[in-house]
């Protein structure tokens, strides 16, 4: 699409006013409030109208309507789509009525195509706010794109397959035949799909097939169950017959058995509670045993010992820190008065080295009133010689102005003699006469006036004052000593501050006095060695060598007391309870009368555990062979009865050759909804392939134009479709990750959002030229990136239409090809 005319009737402050453009570059340039901005507005206007809301709609309308109340409110445009025909788009903004007329050889042709079907099928932006986020690019809005519309072009784009269905229509239809086939899988209805209908036929085929064929079965079914029934009874009842004599013969022993355990058990308690007394007794001698090896005993290993080693250990430790940090002290008083010495000893040599008796205030005070005064007297000199010029200059010119002024009243008394009247010759001899008088006293002042005895008096003074001057000079050089003054002063402030130093360092030193620290390290190594010394008495009488090994041991010497208690105090409680001095003579007792119980019982034929075991088997038994015989009835008396349930109407191989198709019915539906689930797959899997080169596509573009902008200094982007949200990331190499472009400078991020939007219009365009429009959107780019931006808009002109509208003539140098337009 190329755009070639604008004519406007009536938009905003434009009214009659028409603008041709080139195919290529073309520059609208106006200054601020000429138009431009509206010229570009009443593009768009033409193109897409005014969109939105009412109230949006509305207040765009209003705010656009022309100045000139009269003018009528439309605009017209003409562009080419690269054919043979131009189109004439002519909008009546009132209301909102468009017209499109082809344009051939100068005549006007019916055009059989609107608008709407040229924006979207010949140039492929179908909205306003899609061409505004690609080609239309505006000051200060570079970096705002309709994303949402942008994304639902791009999707769009990816999804139109070649005969003009989109892939989502196939996916509906698909879709549409998938539901159908699965209709009454998630909810129940009367009218289910094909595959749920087919799979309730195959159920009840199946269940009729089931219930004939368990008729035809169960008849061999009975009479089996009746042999079983049969056999199962005759095994129970030999069952019976061989657990009943063992059952009698073990309860008849029960008797003996319940007091031989009574015995047994009370045996084995006694010798339980011998075993604990012998335990305790040991237990008890092994205590004393280890006691005994803590020869101190309640002597050294006693409360008071540790509270006072406890003591003694906290006292010497703070002693300890207040040493370190005395001795800190100490140490950082002699290292500062070590400092203190090595500067005094600096200052001291630099004292010797550099101290002249000459460096002093006075000198200074003397030279500085000296220096002065021949400040003032060469001023005064200068003064005198200007005065002297002065003087000589003002005789010469006074008597150059008497002498004129003279022969100009004698000349000039020339014109009353002119008159020829008696009063011109007297007014002439009157002005001859002054003439004469003003040359003679002029040039006798000059000869003999005060001027002269003012420049004899000025210049004895000029020699007072030039015999001072070099008076006060020796006095100074006798004081400097050919140096300057302010090498003199310099060398004095030097001298005096070296002396306040070492004034300050001996006063610095006398305050940093060593002795009361020593004083103090020494009373508090006394106070250490006596707490060491009482401490060193305690571990002694202990005979341990350590604090901790004393606390240690006084633990250890507190719990084996604790034990012998604990275990003195159980003992005592064991014999006590248990009369222990009889229980040897009990247990005597005991295995007498077990050994005779034992003897009485003799070869025990089952176990208690088998009896019980077997008991419980006779009481089963015993219900099972009741069931049996009852079960036995009820199966002779159903085989009799039988006959008559038997179906004899229905075929067996008619309900399996019925189930068979509707078997195969089943499987041709389910396998057209796997194919209808593939081939949904695929389409997907497809679009997000197509997707995915969205990025090759018109990422290398969109490098190719930042990278030239800003001299290659980023070297990739990220632009990507992530579901239906475009990604638009830049690569930070000093960090090696994408960032969102927002972290970008505003003029940087305005370059890529330029790149970005020329390489999204050519995407997607469906046309090979396409104008792009610029409403100064350059001005947060620094000069440099401008110039290179102007060579890429340059380049770009070759293929497409470039119409910039800018108000900044120095630009135009640089694009010479361009046609200008002013407004």
């Amino acid at each position: 699409m190329r755009l070639k005319e604008v004519h406007i009737t009536g938009f905003g402050k434009l009214v009659n006013q028409a603008f041709r453009f080139s195919e290529s570059f073309h520059i609208v340039k106006g200054l601020n409030e000429a138009g431009k901005t509206t010229l570009v507005n009443a593009i768009l206007g033409i193109l897409y109208g005014f969109k939105g809301r009412s109230e949006e709609v509305k207040a765009l309308r209003e705010s656009y309507r022309p100045w000139d109340e009269t003018a009528p409110y439309r605009a017209s445009m003409v562009v080419n789509f690269g054919d043979a025909f131009d189109y004439k788009i002519e909008r009546d903004f009132k209301g909102d009525q468009v017209q499109v007329t082809k344009l051939q050889d100068g005549r006007e042709l019916p055009a059989d195509v609107s608008v709407e079907d040229l924006l979207r099928e010949r140039l492929g932006l179908p909205s306003g706010k899609l061409f505004q986020s690609t080609l239309l690019i505006k000051q200060e809005e570079v970096a705002e794109l309709n994303r949402t519309e942008l994304t639902d072009a791009i999707i769009k784009k990816i999804t139109e397959s070649g005969s003009g269905i989109s892939v989502k229509e196939i996916l509906a239809i698909l879709a549409d035949r998938l539901k159908e086939l699965n209709r009454g899988f998630g909810r129940q209805t009367p009218n289910p799909g094909p595959i749920k209908a087919c799979l309730e036929e195959i159920k009840r085929l199946r269940e009729e097939l089931d219930e004939v064929t368990a008729y035809h079965a169960e008849y061999n079914g009975i009479l089996d169950r009746l042999k079983r029934k049969q056999a199962e009874k005759e095994g129970l009842e030999r069952r019976i017959a061989e657990i009943a004599p063992l059952l009698e013969d073990y309860e008849n022993r029960c008797g003996f058995r319940e007091r031989y355990e009574q015995l047994t058990t009370r045996l084995t308690n006694l010798q339980e509670i011998r075993r604990k007394i012998a335990e305790k007794e040991q237990e008890l001698n092994e205590l004393n045993n280890r006691l005994i090896l803590f020869q101190a005993g309640d002597r050294a290993f006693n409360p008071e010992n540790l509270q006072k080693l406890e003591y003694l250990d906290c006292k010497i430790n703070q002693v300890e820190q207040r040493i370190e940090q005395v001795n800190y002290e100490y140490q950082k008083v002699k290292g500062k008065r070590q400092v203190v010495q090595r500067e005094m000893g600096d200052y001291s040599k630099t004292m010797a080295v550099y101290y002249s008796v000459r460096y002093n205030e006075k000198n200074l005070a003397e030279a500085r009133r000296l220096q002065a005064a021949i400040s003032n007297l060469q001023q005064e000199i200068s003064e005198k010689e200007q005065r002297l010029d002065e003087l000589a200059a003002y005789r010469g010119s006074r008597f150059s102005w008497t002498f004129w002024l003279g022969l100009g009243l004698c000349l000039f008394s020339a014109v009353w003699v002119f008159t020829g009247s008696i009063w011109g010759y007297v007014v002439a001899s009157i002005m001859v006469a002054s003439g004469i008088l003003i040359i003679y006293f002029g040039g006798l002042d000059v000869k003999h006036g005060v001027s002269k005895e003012l420049a004899k008096i000025t210049a004895t003074e000029l020699e007072r004052a030039k015999s001072g001057l070099t008076t006060y000079k020796r006095m100074l050089e006798g004081i400097l000593d050919r140096e300057e003054l302010e090498e003199f002063e310099t060398k004095v402030k030097e001298q005096i501050q070296i002396k306040q130093k070492i004034q300050l360092l001996e006063e610095e030193l006398r305050s940093l006095d060593p002795e009361p620290y020593e004083e103090q390290l020494d009373d508090l190594q006394r106070e250490l060695n006596q707490y060491l010394r009482q401490l060193k008495e305690i571990l002694q009488q202990a005979g341990v060598e350590s604090a901790e090994q004393f606390r240690r041991d006084y633990e250890k010497y507190k719990d084996l007391k604790a034990e012998i208690k604990l275990a003195s105090d159980t003992l005592t409680f064991l014999r006590e309870e248990t009369h222990a001095e009889n229980i040897d003579k009990e247990i005597a007792v005991l295995e007498e009368e077990i050994d005779g119980l034992r003897q009485q019982l003799g070869t025990e034929i089952i176990t208690e555990a088998e009896y019980l075991r077997l008991k419980e088997e006779l009481a089963e038994l015993t219900g099972l062979l009741e069931r049996a015989r009852e079960e036995e009835i009820k199966i002779a008396a159903g085989l009799e009865n039988y006959s008559r349930l038997i179906l004899l109407d229905r075929d067996i191989w008619s309900i399996k050759s019925a189930l068979t198709e509707k078997e195969a019915l089943l499987k041709q539906l389910e396998l057209e909804g796997k194919s209808i689930e593939l081939a949904v797959k695929l389409i997907q899997e497809a679009t997000e392939e197509a997707r995915s080169k969205l990025a090759p596509q018109v990422k290398d573009k969109v490098i190719k134009i930042f990278q030239w902008i800003t001299k290659k200094r980023y070297r990739d982007v990220r632009l990507e479709m992530e579901g239906d949200k475009l990604v638009f990331q830049y690569l930070d190499e000093q960090y090696n990750c994408y960032r969102d472009v927002q972290y970008l400078s505003t003029g940087t991020r305005d370059q890529l959002y330029l790149a970005l939007r020329i390489a999204l219009g050519e995407y997607l365009t469906n046309c090979a030229t396409f104008p792009i429009f610029l409403d100064d959107p350059f001005v947060n780019f620094d000069s440099e990136r401008l110039l290179k931006t102007i060579e890429i808009l340059r380049v770009l002109a070759k293929e497409h239409q470039i119409i910039w509208l800018t108000k900044d003539e120095y630009l135009l140098d640089g694009i010479p090809e361009a046609a200008v337009t002013s407004i």
